[in-house]
């Protein structure tokens, strides 16, 4: 098993060496966090965390919905948009990862795509099984919400919400909690330690896709497929 002082050393080793490293980033409650790009000679991004003290690494990802998509899901049958969500998680529960669904009023604002790998399981073939995991199933939750969002006439509501905040301060001064897993986040947070929940927005859904397809594109033409 790989010491917790090494780990992060290794991870980025096995980062580099894999052509996906792209930004160390630093946080006084990770012991590392890094953003890497996946596949390599892409801008679509993912991050890799390991809590300070933890025994285990995050691999995560996430998409949010632009404001004219929330405006205009808002506007739609409520039945409809529930039917939708149950459809959403019916897909991610069978996956591999952990997946949260963050939702107002019935309305869907982001989605969290997670691995998490326990040190006595950190290899870098289990190490990149999660990136490749994550990537997918974001991918998966990408293409689906897409073909969603292509049955709403944006016209209907468009400009009407705020983009919104993965995690937003409470108005009482209360310390806030994780959506994902209910632990207590320290103040200023980019991530819940305890399951590696992003609290920063993700991506826009929009350029997220556009992203995406370049990256699959490109994979593609690697493979030769």
């Amino acid at each position: 098993m790989l010491s917790k002082e090494r780990i992060g050393e290794i991870v980025l080793g096995w980062c580099k060496e894999e052509g996906i490293f792209r930004e160390n980033v630093k946080e006084s409650n990770a012991a590392f966090h890094y953003k890497v790009n996946v596949p390599g000679n892409t801008s679509f991004s993912m991050s890799i965390i390991q809590p300070v003290g933890a025994d285990k690494v995050f691999v995560t990802s996430g998409v949010r919905l632009e404001p004219e998509f929330i405006a205009a899901m808002r506007d739609m049958d409520e039945q409809k948009r529930a039917e939708f969500i149950a459809y959403l998680s019916y897909n991610l529960y069978s996956q591999p990862t952990i997946f949260h669904i963050q939702e107002s009023d019935g309305v869907i604002q982001q989605v969290s795509i997670t691995d998490q790998i326990y040190s006595d399981e950190l290899t870098k073939g289990r190490f990149m099984r999660g990136i490749q995991d994550v990537y997918r199933v974001t991918a998966l939750a990408f293409l689906q919400i897409q073909g969603f969002l292509a049955t709403i006439p944006l016209e209907s509501g468009a400009g009407k919400v705020a983009p919104q905040e993965a995690s937003t301060p409470s108005a009482q001064g209360k310390p806030e909690i994780c959506s994902q897993c209910g632990a207590t986040l320290a103040e200023g947070a980019k991530f819940c330690t305890n399951c590696g929940k992003p609290l920063q927005p993700a991506r826009p859904l929009k350029s997220s896709i556009q992203k995406l397809k370049s990256s699959l594109q490109q994979k593609r033409g690697s493979t030769g497929a």
